[in-house]
């Protein structure tokens, strides 16, 4: 199977989602220290601690909800250049980037990620998979005399204006099943604010203690100043309910590497042959 990769790649962020049953308290506390150093060494050197409010709805005998509210630790760890982030709770640990060059590396990053959280908290492999998701968040900023819509597929354009009976695309939000979990697809339509180009998705933008940064490319610093969009493709497998895995890297990575299918054909099936040219569509060796 051939696989391509784009040499001006609209990519912006990439992250992978891990959500566990809880680990207990003292348990994080006791192997955090061996995780700050393994971490350090593969150069996510800035550390930040923070309180976080979760809110829990619990159904109620009455058919009501009640709310209940309980404090969580986060860690975050950083690189120098801010383009790395691992953020990690009782309940979850995520790697976000947006250094990204192909999945190989990608994944390789992510797999010393989690060889260093078994080996500093070896309990975890008691905790059981709650959610694993892959999201990948690309921006189509069009070029003097173009629309961002040029880069998009006649096909996936034409399937957005039925779904949405709208004549533009303002927001189109797509979710199927796939055979190894959800995908959501997201289209935004957004416009700069006052010349500023909004890159983030709204749910992952970070305060600045902890937020992630992102090079500017050269062919963004050519777009014309109009209606851009982002696109958001996130792939994440849940359990059923009588689904019980265990936590393990051989679990954690397959699921990932199953996850990674679905998300690069929506990806490819969603560019026009425009976006190919424009972004220099080539064939490599490796795994996307």
């Amino acid at each position: 199977m051939n696989k391509f990769i784009l040499e001006h790649s609209p990519l912006v962020m990439a992250l992978v989602d891990l959500r566990f049953t809880t680990i207990p308290k003292k348990k994080i506390e006791q192997g955090l220290e061996d995780f700050k150093s393994s971490l350090f060494d593969l150069g996510l050197s800035i550390f930040h601690e923070s309180e976080l409010n979760q809110v829990e709805a619990q159904p109620t005998t009455e058919g009501h909800f009640e709310f209940k509210t309980h404090k969580n630790q986060r860690f975050d760890f950083l690189s120098l250049q801010r383009n790395k982030s691992v953020i990690l709770t009782t309940e979850s640990l995520c790697f976000r980037t947006t250094d990204y060059k192909h999945f190989d590396e990608f994944k390789g990053f992510w797999t010393l990620i989690i060889e260093a959280f078994f080996n500093s908290f070896p309990q975890a492999k008691n905790a059981g998979m709650r959610r694993m998701g892959l999201r990948y968040t690309d921006v189509f900023l069009p070029q003097q005399d173009e629309q961002y819509t040029d880069y998009i597929s006649e096909e996936w354009i034409s399937h957005t204006h039925r779904a949405s009976q709208l004549s533009t695309l303002n927001t189109f939000r797509q979710q199927r099943q796939t055979d190894h979990g959800i995908i959501r697809v997201e289209l935004e339509e957004r416009l700069p604010d006052n010349g500023v180009i909004e890159l983030f998705p709204r749910d992952i933008q970070d305060p600045p203690p902890v937020s992630v940064s992102i090079n500017i490319k050269d062919i963004w610093k050519t777009a014309s100043p109009s209606k851009y969009a982002l696109l958001d493709v996130d792939h994440s497998w849940l359990p059923n309910e009588k689904e019980v895995m265990g936590l393990s890297i051989e679990t954690i990575n397959k699921s990932l590497q199953l996850l990674h299918g679905d998300s690069a054909d929506i990806f490819w099936g969603i560019l026009s042959a425009h976006a190919e040219k424009v972004w220099n569509k080539r064939e490599i060796g490796g795994v996307l």
